[in-house]
Formats: structure tokens, C-alpha cells, sequence
């Protein structure tokens, strides 16, 4: 399974979203500012590699529930190191918190449709 990247204004982020895949990430530096890496993902394919470059403590990210009304999306947040890191879906959606984990799991584990 892969993933296509899109970066905010400047590359305040980076978020990844999958083709039949009800979630995203939303990958930000903790501090707000811009990453100029975040620019070679727009457009392109985005594999669980360049994720875990980004986020190499993945597997030990400790969530918690959040809820974006401006982006009308819920999910759960997790910071790594110098890096914040978001799994969204949108508020209508029938995934539980623990489902987009386990998916986001999935899909960082090199498996997948």
C-alpha cells in the first residue's frame, strides 16, 4: 500500500492519504515551523519508508483522541521527537480511534492492499 503526499503553504506539513482508505496522516514539526522535506512528497507516492524516515519511533507513539472542527475531521495525535503526527478521518466516518491506529499499523508494517 501506497500513499500520496500533499504539502501545506511552505512545508508546514506533509499529510498522506490513501486511494478506499477512510483516514489520513498529518505529519508537522512539533514546533510549527516548516520542514523543506516536506516539499519532495507533493504529488508523489509516499510508501511506509518515507514515513518511518520521518517518524522513526512509529511503533511506540503513544495517542491520544483529538478533534479538528476546522478541518471537520477526528482522530488521534501522537508527538515523535521533533515531530507531531496526526492520523484523521472525518467525523462521519465509522472507524473507531483504534481502527486508524491499527490501519496506520498496517500500512507501517509494509502491508496492504
Amino acid at each position: 500500500m501506497t500513499g500520496k503526499g500533499f504539502t501545506g503553504p511552505m512545508g508546514v506539513y506533509l499529510s498522506v492519504s490513501f486511494d478506499n482508505k477512510d483516514w489520513y496522516i498529518m505529519i508537522r514539526r512539533a514546533d510549527g515551523k516548516a520542514l523543506d522535506a516536506f516539499m519532495e512528497y507533493q504529488g508523489r507516492t509516499v510508501t511506509q519508508a518515507d514515513v518511518a524516515t520521518l517518524v522513526p519511533n512509529w511503533n511506540s507513539l503513544e495517542w491520544h483522541p483529538v478533534v479538528d472542527g476546522l478541518l471537520h475531521s477526528r482522530g488521534v495525535a501522537a508527538v515523535d521527537r521533533e515531530k507531531s503526527v496526526r492520523l484523521l478521518t472525518t467525523e462521519d466516518s465509522p472507524l473507531s480511534n483504534n481502527q486508524i491506529i491499527e490501519e496506520f499499523k498496517h500500512f507501517m508494517a509494509g502491508k496492504g492492499e
